[in-house]
Order: C-alpha cells, then structure tokens, then sequence
C-alpha cells in the first residue's frame, strides 16, 4: 500500500505530544501516517482521519518496536520516519525513563528503521545539549555537546546513535528552540505568564535583571520545517544537523512588556530581585513543596540561567531547506493570540499548560496489560482450550468437546486479540461487531447460547487469574477487573441479543 501511494507515507512516534499532534494536523491530508503513541488516539485529541493509522506503542519495549515496524514494513514500508517521542521534565533529577525512552527507545527504532526502506530518518533533539551559559557564542549546529543535566545527556546519547546508524540510511538531526503555540504550551513561558499576570505576589517581580532570553518557534513554523525536509530531502546529505530556531533570543523583559500590555492595557511597573534573594526565595518554596507535596515549578538548579542569553544563529536551516518563520509567528507578534486565549478561555488554556510544565513519565497501565498478555497468550490460550476439552466439564461444552483442539484455539486466540486491542486502544466499541458476528456464526454451528455464555466466562476468568498474579501488574487489580469485566459484560449482551433476534449470515 505505502510504496503505490501517490502521497508520502510516513512514521511519527510521540504522535500524542505537542510537536507530533501539530505536525500531524499539518501532513495529514497530503501523507499517509502511521501514527505511534502510548496514548489512544481519542486520549490524544487527535481527531480521526482516513490517513491516519493510529497504533499505541510504547518505543521502550523492545519487542514492541519490532512488532510495529515488522507490520509496517510488511505494508509497504515509509518514505520518512520522524522520531518525536521523548521524555523530559523539570525536576533536572535523573529518571530511569531517560535512559528508557529517549536512548534505549531511539536504539530501537534505528536497529529496526532499515525494514522500512526508509529516505530519512528524523530526530527531533533540543538546543539544550549545548551549555550555552559556558560562552557568548551564538549557539548553531556546530555547537559543542556539552550540558550536563539529565535530559540534554539523553539527547546527546541518541544523536551519537544517530551518527552511528547514519552509515546505514540518511538521518537528520533537528535540535529544537523554545516551541510554543497560540495557546502557548511551552512550560517555562506559561509559568512566567501566570507569575506576572495572576495579581498574586508574583505579579511584576522579575529575577536578577529580566535579561533572562531564549530563542523561540512557534509550533506551526516548526511543522512546516519538518515538511521541507521531506520537500529537500534529496539536497540533504546523509547525516544533517539542523537548528530549529529563530536567530537571535527573546528576553523575559520584552515579554514582559507585551504580556502586560495586552493583558491589562497598561505597561506595569516591574520589580527585579537580586539573584542571591531569588535563591531564597526559591529554596523556600522547594522545602514548602517537600513538606506539601505539591512541588513548585522554580526550582534551584534554574538560578544558574539567570540573566543569561541563549543566542542562536539558524542560517543553516534556511539554506539547507529554503526555511524562513514567518513575521506573524514572531513571539512578540503571537503574544496577541496567547493573551486573548489566557483572558477568554481561562480553563481551557489551564488544562492545555500544565501538563506541559510539570511533565512526567505518563503511566499507562493498559499498555503494560497489554504486553503481559502478548508475552503470554500462548500458555492462556493453551489453558482455555483444555478446560473446554476437559471430560469434566462435557456437559458444559458438549459442542466444544467434540472440536479438534486446533479449532477451539484458533477461535480462542481470535476472542484474545479482540480483547487485546481494548487494552491496545482503549476502546470497546470495536468489539460490538465482532459480537453480532460470533453469535450468528456459533449459532450455525449449533452452539446453544448457555454453552457459548460459558465459554466467554472462562474466558474472561482464566484471563483476570493469568494477570493478577503477574508481578509486573502489581496494584492494577481494579483496571484489569474494570476492563475485562466490562468488555466481556458487553460481548455476551451483544450477543444475547443477537441470539434472541437472529440475522443470516451474509
């Protein structure tokens, strides 16, 4: 399918993040996606599209990825693969999911990429592997990898991945500014916002001088960059380094000005704090987040960015890709859109923020059901068919006794996907269908409702028992109870009224 399309195919993983639900809304209509997340699609709020092809995945799991990739590469395979997916937070702690998603998850995706005969492989990294606090140098793609907090050394471990597997197949590194959008969704400048625009204490008081500038790209230049490198693609060499970026910095005293402005009509009056004063301050309110347990955003490891410029040159991604932002997305331009959002959709531009600000490894324990049951259908579906071939349990299944083991498994295995993909993409909807189907087809094999309720309720028991004694589940006994019940509760309605009012089968 992919190869005799005439539209691009392409794979993006992150696909429920910012930078991936954007791009997608952008390529949507003139490519084929293979869209990969740990959310559902309906989860995501990334609204349903004929060339869209949703798959939860969790980029982590090994054996996940090559499953995924096996299929689409039996499908035709892509022109493009966009790795966004990645983890960040602002604690500046070490996670175990840095390692876990960001290297081990970008190894994964590279020892696999060559099964879709792909044209480029594209990373989205971040300006942040560079400690642009150590020199007064423009930062650009030949800037030095040397930052050392937690994230910025997960990047650096996967663009030295990619410079590896460059060998193999063309790659492209973008390393990311400050992204934001009309609601504006990027962490820090949405605490900024809410500092100086609240009225609270915070209102108007600025640490050290307010000289404290990043660059800044708004999210629709970025999907458009990422565009023309498919457009250029054939230009590009086979390993690219590319600075998404405007040039130059924005500083919190700029912003501040404007926020202000729009907000209230008037320019107000701004208080710096001393840096020794913020360290106070700050600390204080770190022992108060302990003692809480609500954190604050601010934390102590910021200080060191006060008043310090990171100055970017990006001449590179406008000659190597024909890129130029637009005036109207200029930060100081967009601040319009951000403010008339915060005043007119207060509530809506809270949810969309906050979890943009304080960002964690999102638990997705139907993912986690989802693979124990992968790595253990084979023993489940085993223990099914020989309780239904059991002498003792003949007058329970006197149809199913009298079937070949081969044929009960088949049909077996073919209930356990359908219940896989509930977990899969958090949807039971799907499985109305198939219920009108088996009660119609079980029917004409002469299988009486009781005996076929029966089979579905073992079903549903040996698969629970199989999952709540697995340890890597532990404390998940509600959601595998709520899940499977539910499912099964509408399965045998479904076909209950089917038996009650039977179709023919077609």
């Amino acid at each position: 399918m992919a190869n005799n399309a005439k539209r691009k195919v392409i794979l993006v993983t992150g696909a429920s993040g910012f930078v991936g639900r954007n791009f997608i809304e952008r390529v949507k209509d003139q490519c084929i996606i293979y869209a990969l997340a740990r959310r559902s699609q309906e989860d995501a709020g990334v609204p349903s599209h004929s060339n869209i092809l949703w798959q939860r995945c969790d980029i982590s799991i090994e054996k996940n990825i090559r499953r995924t990739i096996d299929d689409i590469a039996a499908q035709g395979g892509v022109d493009f693969l966009f790795h966004f997916a990645g983890f960040y937070d602002f604690t500046n702690k070490d996670n175990p999911e840095y390692q876990l998603t960001n290297v081990d998850g970008t190894r994964y995706l590279l020892e696999n990429a060559a099964k879709l005969n792909i044209k480029r492989f594209v990373f989205s990294s971040s300006l942040a592997v560079s400690d642009y606090t150590a020199s007064d140098r423009a930062l650009d793609e030949h800037s030095p990898l040397d930052a050392s907090i937690p994230y910025a050394r997960s990047k650096i471990a996967a663009e030295e991945l990619i410079h590896e597997f460059s060998k193999q197949f063309p790659c492209t590194i973008v390393r990311l500014a400050a992204i934001f959008s009309d609601w504006c969704e990027y962490g820090p400048l949405y605490i900024l916002l809410k500092n100086w625009l609240s009225g609270g204490v915070k209102a108007g008081f600025m640490p050290g001088k307010g000289e404290t500038a990043l660059p800044y790209l708004h999210v629709q230049d970025l999907s458009n960059l990422f565009s023309n490198i498919m457009k250029n693609h054939e230009q590009l060499s086979a390993l690219d380094v590319i600075v998404a970026s405007r040039d130059g910095c924005v500083s919190q005293n700029e912003l501040f000005d404007i926020a202000s402005r729009y907000y209230y009509g008037v320019k107000l009056t701004q208080h710096t704090i001393p840096v020794w004063l913020a360290w106070v301050g700050i600390f204080a309110m770190e022992l108060m987040g302990k003692m809480t347990g609500k954190p604050p955003f601010e934390r102590t490891w910021m200080l060191k960015y006060i008043d310090r410029k990171m100055e970017v040159d990006a001449s590179s991604a406008r000659r190597l890709l024909d890129f130029q932002p637009r005036r109207r997305f200029h930060i100081t331009r967009r601040m319009l859109f951000l403010i008339e959002n915060m005043k007119i959709h207060p509530n809506l531009w809270e949810s969309r923020n906050l979890a943009m600000a304080i960002k964690k490894s999102e638990a997705r324990p139907d993912l986690k059901i989802y693979e124990v049951m992968i790595e253990n259908r084979e023993e489940i579906v085993e223990r099914h068919v020989r309780h239904l071939k059991d002498a003792a349990n003949n007058e329970i299944y006197p149809t199913y006794s009298k079937m070949d083991p081969e044929t009960l498994r088949i049909q077996a295995n073919l209930i356990y996907e359908m219940l896989e993909v509930v977990f899969l993409q958090g949807n039971r909807l799907h499985i109305l269908k198939y219920a009108k189907y088996l009660a119609r087809k079980r029917s004409k094999d002469g299988i009486k409702l009781a005996e076929l309720s029966a089979a579905l309720q073992h079903t549903a028991e040996n698969l629970k028992n199989s999952l709540l004694i697995h340890p890597a589940l532990k404390g998940l006994r509600q959601k595998i109870h709520d899940e499977i019940g539910l499912t099964m509760q509408l399965l045998e309605d479904e076909i209950e009224d089917a038996y009650d009012y039977p179709e023919p089968i077609s």
